[in-house]
């Protein structure tokens, strides 16, 4: 049944081509291929991907692919939920494929990144898939665990998604994949009864295919059962359903079901009836397995009847088309109906020849029953010619075979065995949980008065709590107030973003003021940019930070200096003046890392004051410039600062940063981050878009910091070279 459903969802699918013509989807994968190297190629990409689900899985697993290589393997947060479809996507190849082991490793992540991008829907959703492919890789106890699961936690939260489609479309899958489970362990009952839970649900959906789906799956279930008179029921609603569609694969199965039905019936022109409309319809699709296939059902039929000569007709017919497509295993079952034929028509000889090639076919198809019925028949007739080394051959086919059908329904009844096991094991559990239910009752009690009494102490603690908190209100809108006072020294983003076209900026200070800080000015031959960090963070920082920055500003603007080492002398020399003021000896001062870029030359030139600059070339080479060990401020030993012309090209990437990225401690270990890590990271991530690099930037810092507190302000400001 469950080839059966695959089969009809594959019609369905190709029925509606996913809401995409041929020519759209083409039309995106050009488009596609113009946005590889910008984020909003992950869209398109998953877009693509879904018209390919169900029926070519090589060209979704390429898809979903890509976008999990430029996800990369800690995505950021804002990304979560494509990481997850990527690898739901991947999960669905790799099913189709039968690499079940890897389909399943595709799920597990793909329901991690939907619980982490808070959408349970999504986790159930892929928690019910990762139920389908344990099915089918033979874990049918492990698939309705699973299941049933999934469907308890989509019932908890009925109230809150029953409007939505995604939802009952989850729900409805959730309900058909348990009636194929319950089938296969022997629950009957519960089998019909979450089929037809689900066929509830497809017709509130209204997707007239796929009640039909439902409708022919139930058949399928009482067909097995031998109710006779509900399956003929289920089949006839089917093809009513899928009447109005122009669903000709659908419709071929169905009759094709039906006619089967009418077979085992015995009611020959009923049969003969949907046969012929399957065939007509195989026929027109040029479905040349399933013609053959249908032309055999035929032949066998008339054979039971007794028309011989319509049965030799269907026989040949079905036997030339598997004979064209080259489908041995087809051919080897409809050769050994002809050869009973002609035995029965006592032509023994052509009846020998034509057993003899559909055994020596069915010996190299993997088909164990083609193979038995092969076997039964041609082993007489080899001792009746006298070939006992044949014969021999031969039965011991049949006794390997028979063998292996008796080990296969072995391990049907030692599943049902299994499952009638762990059922009545829940049973027991249920038992020992209500005594510990009535135990934990007892203890809930005691707890509760505990917790009066605390309630009374804690009631006293929030008063003082609320006083002292009024305080620290009053301290904190005064340092929100520097905040603002702080941020006009700041040039706004959009001037970063008019001055480099490509850049991106992380500045997050460790308290509501930084002594971090930025710094930009632009004229008609020259671009100047820094990061410094001011001596201490907090309100002390920020105080620093508005010095230092004016004097950056008095050195470039009032006195039109432009090289670098001489901006950084002047500067120093402006901010030992403004501290000579105070009466005792002040050693406040900043490191600083400054950029030059002469537009006429096309030149970068550094200067730094205990920073670096790092220039990322195209080719994948980091390039370190250090800059000088003083800082801006007052030493008893000062040297003029340095100007470094910095290696720089069209495309390559320019950082400037200030040490508490690097000096964060975190990870398993609680600690720093180090400057070494940094340039890996930046290496990996090279070749992504700004956008994306500035994300996984900010994602790494927060996963490695963790519970840890920040301990520094942090500034990193990245250009890409004109």
């Amino acid at each position: 049944m469950r080839n059966l459903k695959a089969l009809v969802l594959i019609c369905l699918l190709c029925a509606m081509q996913w809401g995409m013509s041929a020519q759209n989807l083409d039309q995106k994968k050009k488009q596609w291929q113009s946005l590889q190297s910008d984020s909003s190629g992950l869209t398109l990409a998953l877009e693509i991907a879904k018209a390919y689900k169900l029926n070519n899985p090589d060209s979704l697993a390429k898809y979903a692919d890509w976008v999990i290589a430029v996800l990369g393997e800690h995505p950021h947060p804002a990304f979560f939920v494509k990481a997850a479809e990527a690898h739901y996507d991947l999960a669905i190849a790799r099913n189709m494929k039968s690499d079940f082991i890897k389909a399943l490793q595709c799920c597990e992540v793909a329901m991690q990144f939907y619980q982490q991008a808070e959408d349970p829907l999504g986790r159930q959703g892929a928690l019910v898939f990762k139920a389908w492919i344990q099915y089918n890789k033979g874990d049918v106890l492990d698939a309705i665990e699973n299941a049933e699961n999934a469907l308890q936690s989509l019932k908890d939260r009925e109230s809150e998604w029953a409007e939505s489609q995604r939802y009952q479309k989850i729900l409805g899958n959730v309900y058909s994949d348990l009636g194929t489970y319950y089938k296969r362990v022997g629950e009957s009952d519960r089998s019909i009864e979450n089929t037809e839970m689900s066929l509830e649900i497809r017709k509130k959906l209204g997707d007239l295919n796929d009640l039909a789906e439902i409708k022919m799956n139930l058949g399928r279930i009482f067909h097995d059962l031998k109710n006779y008179e509900s399956a003929l029921n289920s089949y006839n609603e089917s093809l009513e359903l899928i009447t109005a569609s122009d669903n000709l694969s659908a419709k071929s199965v169905i009759f094709n079901n039906r006619g089967q039905l009418y077979y085992d019936l015995e009611k020959w022109q009923l049969a003969e009836s949907d046969f012929n409309n399957s065939l007509e319809i195989k026929t027109r699709l040029n479905d040349f397995k399933g013609r053959a296939t249908i032309l055999r059902k035929l032949a066998e039929m008339y054979f039971d009847m007794g028309k011989w000569s319509a049965a030799e007709e269907n026989f040949q017919r079905s036997e030339s088309q598997f004979r064209s497509i080259g489908y041995n295993l087809g051919l080897a079952h409809t050769l050994i109906g002809k050869a009973k034929l002609f035995l029965a028509k006592g032509d023994s000889i052509f009846a020998f020849n034509v057993a003899a090639e559909a055994y020596g076919l069915s010996r190299g198809c993997n088909s164990i029953k083609v193979l038995l019925k092969c076997a039964e028949f041609i082993q007489p007739l080899y001792k009746h010619y006298g070939m006992l080394a044949e014969a021999l051959a031969a039965a011991e086919d049949v006794q390997k075979a028979q063998q292996q059908i008796k080990e296969e329904e072995a391990k049907e009844i030692i599943l049902k065995q299994a499952y009638q096991e762990k059922q009545a094991a829940s049973k027991r559990y249920i038992y020992f949980l209500v005594a510990g239910a009535a135990i934990l009752l007892i203890i809930l009690f005691l707890v509760f008065r505990a917790y009066r009494m605390k309630r009374r102490a804690s009631a006293l603690m929030e008063r003082e709590k609320m006083h002292v908190e009024e305080k620290n209100k009053n301290i904190v809108d005064s340092i929100q107030y520097a905040q603002q006072l702080q941020q006009a020294i700041l040039p706004p983003i959009e001037n970063i973003r008019q001055t480099f076209h490509e850049s991106f900026l992380i500045y997050w200070p460790k308290d509501i003021v930084a002594g971090d800080f930025y710094w930009l000015m632009e004229d008609d031959h020259y671009k100047l940019w820094a990061v410094a960090d001011c001596t201490g963070h907090g309100v002390p920082g920020a105080m620093v930070s508005v010095v230092c920055s004016n004097a950056l500003n008095r050195a470039t603007k009032e006195k039109g200096l432009r090289v670098p080492g001489v901006i950084l002398d002047e500067v120093r020399t402006l901010v030992i003046d403004t501290f000579k003021e105070s009466q005792r000896e002040v050693k406040d001062g900043m490191d600083i890392a400054l950029c030059v870029y002469h537009k006429s030359t096309q030149t970068y030139q550094f200067a730094g004051a205990n920073r670096p600059l790092w220039c990322l070339k195209k080719s994948g080479e980091l390039i370190e410039i250090k800059g000088n060990k003083q800082a801006i401020g007052f030493q008893h030993q000062m040297e003029p600062f340095s100007t470094t012309p910095v290696p720089a090209l069209h495309g390559d990437s320019i950082y400037l940063m200030t040490d508490g990225f690097v000096d964060q401690f975190g990870g398993p270990n609680a600690k720093k981050y180090m400057a070494s890590r940094l340039k890996l990271k930046l290496n990996e991530i090279a070749t992504q878009p700004f956008d994306l690099q500035k994300m996984n930037l900010e994602w790494e810092f927060n996963q490695w910091k963790g519970d840890q507190e920040q301990i520094d302000d942090v500034c990193i400001l990245a250009i890409k070279c004109f």
